[in-house]
């Protein structure tokens, strides 16, 4: 992928309530950009109330954003601090400061220009809960608006009644942007997503003259507590995960509108590979399954028993299931991958 030559795109990520995982979401996208080797600045914007140093397992950095608002810094991306992900950086926001989450007009603007001339792909916004006017001016300047509900009556009626803001705070102050929300339906199933979407679709055309967009769903995942535990992840942690594959492709949606395709279109189109290790009958087995890309278009599964292959099996991409399906290449290799498992576990792989 190429980056855009005027600037950074900006995303935000917003949720009328809080606990909706609107703070898991935004990280877990900020390490989908960065695996598709895109540099991205994940900006803790919760004022007062940051946390996403936590969920990447960061010790609370010393230089925060609230030395840039204050001028103690000068560049935004000198109060950026590494993550363990290439090319991803975590600007952090104090929650123990007193007026941390008031900052002037002033520093709000000098903010909002600073991040829009940062020197990376993506600029990615966790903002906080509510429809406080920075929170809302924040949203209204990136261009990918996602808003996080879950299907709980109240989180809609939250999401609802931030959108609403918004659409009115866009339409009072036009030099803020266009109120374009896209909706995140969180824990939940695809039946549960479509009465969120739909619900909050029906009241928005009726009462805003607008429809928000469908980014996608959510569902429920045991690995997102996990790894908000370890502080890592799920993509990172368990990038098979329903949860990840489900973040990975609302990632994959918003950069594709964007974003040029690389040169190298089979490096682009290779499916992530699967790595698991398995106990079975006091034997410890490794496996893992690769898309191999290039002229030869397979996809290999290989299990190795103390640094042994003991079992490899290679199908060519589009090879059909018994039932007649031919499986989207990541989709295949899933797919493969839960065959040898399912195989090793019960003893019988051959």
């Amino acid at each position: 992928m190429q980056t855009p030559a005027e600037g950074p795109d900006i995303w935000a990520v917003a949720g009328g309530k809080g606990g909706v995982g609107k703070s898991v979401i935004a990280a877990n996208l900020a390490v989908a950009i960065a695996r598709r080797g895109l540099t991205c600045m994940l900006i803790d914007a919760d004022l007062g109330g940051g946390n996403q140093h936590t969920l990447f397992g960061i010790e609370a950095p010393r230089t925060t954003l609230d030395a840039f608002l204050q001028g103690d810094e000068k560049e935004l991306a000198s109060v950026a601090t590494p993550t363990r992900f290439h090319g991803l950086t975590l600007v952090y926001a104090s929650c123990d400061s007193i007026g941390s989450a008031n900052p002037k007009h002033s520093q709000k603007q000098k903010f909002i220009r600073h991040f829009r001339r940062a020197p990376v792909d993506v600029v990615l916004l966790d903002l906080g809960a509510g429809t406080s006017f920075n929170t809302l001016d924040l949203f209204l300047a990136a261009r990918v608006q996602l808003v996080v509900t879950t299907p709980e009556l109240t989180a809609i009626q939250n999401a609802y009644g931030f959108i609403k803001c918004a659409h009115a705070r866009a339409k009072s102050n036009e030099a803020l942007g266009v109120c374009a929300p896209r909706l995140i339906a969180n824990i939940c199933d695809e039946d549960g997503a479509a009465r969120v979407f739909r619900a909050l679709k029906s009241v928005t055309a009726t009462f805003l003259s607008a429809e928000p967009i469908e980014a996608g769903f959510v569902r429920k995942d045991p690995a997102m507590p996990t790894s908000v535990e370890r502080g890592l992840p799920v993509l990172a942690l368990s990038p098979s995960s329903v949860g990840s594959r489900d973040i990975d492709r609302i990632a994959q949606v918003q950069l594709e509108e964007r974003f040029e395709p690389p040169t190298d279109q089979v490096d682009r189109t290779m499916a992530r590979g699967l790595n698991e290790e398995l106990r079975v009958a006091e034997r410890l087995y490794h496996v893992q399954t690769e898309d191999l890309g290039g002229e030869k278009r397979q996809i290999r599964t290989q299990v190795f028993e103390s640094g042994r292959v003991v079992f490899s099996k290679v199908l060519p991409y589009g090879t059909k299931l018994t039932d007649g399906r031919v499986l989207p290449r990541q989709q295949q290799v899933e797919y493969q991958h839960r065959v040898v498992v399912k195989a090793i576990r019960e003893q019988r792989l051959t």
